[in-house]
C-alpha cells in the first residue's frame, strides 16, 4: 500500500498569500528574494569597507554608498524587460553620473558646476600624464577610480545574481578586488576578508537554492514553502564552523616556499603595471606588496 504524504507548495516569496493581498514591497521583491540581496550587500560591503578602512586617500569619500546604489541600480534594471543592449548604456551613464557629482564633492571651493568642471580637467590631466610617461601627484584621481569601482562591484554583482542567476559573476570579482587590496595590507586587515566569505557563502547556498526552487516548480514538485529559510539556517552555521576552523590551522608551522616561488613567477607580468600605478599614483602612502598573503 502506498502511504500517503502530506505535500507543500509555495511560489517563492509568496509566504501563503495571493498576489493581490501581498504587501507593496513583496510585490516588488525580485524572485531570488530580498534576502539575497541582503546577502549581496554584506559582501560587497566588506570589499569597499576594507579599503576605505586602508585609509589610501585622506578624507576618502564613502565607498559602500556608490557601491549600494550601484547594487540597487543593477537589481533595478536587471527586473526589467527591455534588452541588456539598451539597458547596459544606461546603466553606464547613471553610475558615471553619481559617481561624478560624489567625487567632485571632495574639492572643497567652487559652485557644484565648477566643482565638475575642475574633476574633469584633472583627469584630463592625469590621462596626459599617463600617455606622456608623466609623474602625477593628484589623488583626486584615484578617488574617482576607487568610486568608479566600488560602484562597478555593486552593479554587475547584482546585474549578474539578478539577470542571469550567475552566482560566480556576481562574487568573483568581489573576490579578486578585496584580495588585491589585502595584498598591500598587513594581517590586521583580514577580518574584512572574513566577513566576505561569510557572505559569499551564504549568499552561494541562498541563489543554489532559489534554482532548485524554482526547477521544483517548473517540475510540479511539492516542497514545504520553509525549506528556503531551514537551508539559510543550516548554511549560517556550516559556514561559521566551517570558517572557525579554517582561521584556527596554524599557518605559521607550514612552510610557504614552493607556494611563495609560484606566486612570485605569476606576478612577474604585474610588476609593470604596478609600476607604472606607482608613477601614476605618486601621491598615496608608499605600501608595498606583500609578497604572499
Amino acid at each position: 500500500m502506498a502511504a500517503s504524504t502530506t505535500t507543500y507548495s509555495e511560489p517563492i516569496g509568496t509566504l501563503g498569500q495571493t498576489s493581490g493581498s501581498r504587501p507593496f514591497l513583496l510585490r516588488l521583491a525580485p524572485k531570488e528574494g530580498w534576502t539575497t540581496f541582503v546577502l549581496l550587500i554584506v559582501m560587497i560591503s566588506a570589499v569597499v569597507l576594507s579599503v576605505e578602512d586602508a585609509e589610501w586617500v585622506p578624507n576618502m569619500p564613502s565607498l559602500a554608498f556608490p557601491a549600494i546604489l550601484g547594487a540597487c541600480l543593477g537589481l533595478s534594471l536587471a527586473k526589467t524587460r527591455f534588452s541588456p543592449i539598451l539597458l547596459q548604456p544606461l546603466g553606464i551613464l547613471i553610475g558615471l553620473g553619481l559617481v561624478s557629482i560624489q567625487a567632485s564633492r571632495t574639492i572643497e571651493q567652487g559652485t557644484w558646476q565648477d566643482k565638475l568642471i575642475e574633476l574633469f580637467l584633472r583627469l584630463d590631466l592625469f590621462i596626459d600624464a599617463a600617455r606622456n610617461g608623466d609623474i602625477s601627484v593628484d589623488i583626486l584621481p584615484f578617488t574617482f577610480v576607487l568610486l568608479v569601482s566600488s560602484w562597478l562591484i555593486g552593479y554587475l554583482s547584482a546585474w549578474s545574481i539578478f539577470r542571469y542567476q550567475n552566482i560566480w559573476a556576481g562574487t568573483v570579482p568581489s573576490g579578486f578586488a578585496i584580495l588585491t587590496n589585502l595584498s598591500y595590507l598587513p594581517d590586521q586587515f583580514s577580518s574584512w576578508f572574513l566577513l566576505f566569505l561569510v557572505g559569499a557563502m551564504l549568499l552561494v547556498t541562498r541563489l543554489h537554492m532559489v534554482n532548485k526552487r524554482g526547477e521544483w516548480d517548473k517540475n510540479q514538485v511539492h516542497y514545504p514553502r520553509w525549506i528556503g529559510a531551514f537551508f539559510l539556517n543550516e548554511a549560517v552555521w556550516v559556514t561559521l564552523i566551517v570558517l572557525f576552523l579554517a582561521w584556527q590551522l596554524p599557518v605559521k608551522a607550514i612552510t610557504f616556499d614552493p607556494l611563495m616561488d609560484t606566486w612570485i613567477r605569476i606576478r612577474a607580468p604585474l610588476q609593470q603595471f604596478e609600476y607604472e600605478m606607482g608613477r601614476l599614483f605618486s601621491g598615496l602612502p608608499s605600501r608595498k606588496p606583500i609578497p604572499f598573503h
